[in-house]
């Protein structure tokens, strides 16, 4: 069966027939995300976004300072080359994990402020998330472990978090990000107006249903390069149509997926099925609450 040139309409209510002789089903348009390193619709991803955006450095030999006025590290952390996060900018992220000011994080602080977006993984989940960054072993993150996290964008879940409080700012829209938020973040990082505008176009990309909003789970499905389930609707769906791969993975191509995920997405597909997103914690979220430090 020869396929005609892909459609633009949105996708149609019913899914159809094998035997069909109509183009393949458009692609989903408004609820995809971006992920990092494959995302479904064809933006860059705020991660890497944030590694290329140009910063003043702050003054030689200067030091983040935790708000006791103590110097958090005293190693050989430097401020990085151009463009990548400063450590003031790290520091003011940390600060926010380190509830009661020690320079570690624990695990009674990631609990928090995981609370704190109505998230609720298990105890051992927690753990886990603890130890892809704690590299020493000693069951608690300081704040070199944290800097590394950053400049190495790990696309781990305690890195997702990060970057979701960092832009977490707004007095109106509590557990979301907003334009003015990042905005107010970035400027106050120095960052340059012209390379915030293209932020603020990329990180606004992940908005799924066009409120005005990026939510964490909008957050965690690009950093994190989770293929949202309407993709894998969407690629079942014209497999089972009858469309010729070299249409599909184009299409894919076209909309941000890198080149080898597509082919193994659709190979899967074939072989296996219809492929199922794995719900976790993430999805279960139940919205925002400001959290309570006792």
């Amino acid at each position: 069966m020869q396929p005609s040139e892909p459609s633009t309409d949105p996708p149609a209510a019913a899914i159809l027939d094998s035997s069909s002789n109509s183009p393949p089903q458009a692609p989903p348009t408004s609820t995809a995300t971006s992920p990092t390193t494959a995302k479904p619709a064809a933006r860059s991803p705020p991660a890497k976004a944030s590694a290329k955006t140009p910063r003043r450095s702050p003054p030689a030999g200067s030091r983040a300072r935790n708000p006791k006025g103590k110097l958090q590290f005293t190693g050989e952390l430097t401020d990085g080359a151009p463009g990548e996060e400063s450590l003031a900018s790290i520091q003011r992220i940390f600060d926010k994990f380190d509830v009661n000011h020690n320079g570690v994080i624990e695990f009674d602080e990631v609990k928090t402020l995981l609370r704190s977006v109505q998230l609720f993984p298990a105890t051992e989940k927690i753990r886990e998330m603890i130890r892809r960054v704690d590299t020493k072993g000693d069951g608690i993150i300081d704040f070199e472990e944290f800097v590394n996290m950053r400049r190495k964008e790990e696309p781990c879940e305690l890195n997702v978090l990060a970057q979701f409080k960092k832009f977490d700012v707004s007095d109106i829209y509590r557990g979301f990000i907003t334009e003015e938020s990042i905005r107010k973040v970035l400027e106050a990082d120095r960052v340059e107006p012209i390379a915030i505008d293209d932020y603020v176009k990329e990180f606004m990309a992940l908005d799924t249903n066009g409120d005005g909003k990026v939510s964490f789970l909008d957050l965690f499905e690009s950093m994190m390069s989770r293929v949202p389930d309407e993709w894998l609707e969407w690629i079942w769906t014209n497999v089972q149509r009858g469309v010729a791969d070299d249409t599909i993975t184009a299409i894919l191509r076209e909309n941000g997926f890198q080149p080898r995920l597509a082919e193994r997405l659709l190979a899967r597909t074939k072989r296996e099925g219809r492929q199922i997103v794995e719900r976790s914690y993430v999805d279960m979220g139940r919205g925002y609450v400001k959290p309570i430090i006792s």
